[in-house]
């Protein structure tokens, strides 16, 4: 009865110390993933201030050529 006694306490920690290496891993992971997802984040709005850089630039340069292009037809000189 004793050894079936110290089996059942022994099982019960062995459990425990399961049930907190499960819970440790889980929060790693989770951390891991809180920096997966704030590299995202951060190339997402580098890709966004691009994207608007190179559309402010090509509105600038089709504006300068459309005003090339109206002056050559009104025979403005260059």
């Amino acid at each position: 009865m004793a050894m079936e006694k110290r089996l059942a306490v022994l099982s019960a920690k062995l459990e425990r110390a399961i049930e907190l290496l499960d819970v440790r891993i889980g929060v790693d992971v989770q951390l891991q993933n809180a920096a997966v997802l704030d590299s995202i984040a951060k190339t997402a709005h580098g890709q966004f201030l691009l994207q608007r850089t190179v559309e402010g630039l090509s509105t600038i340069a089709i504006s300068y050529f459309l005003f090339g292009i109206y002056q050559l037809r009104l025979g403005w000189p260059t």
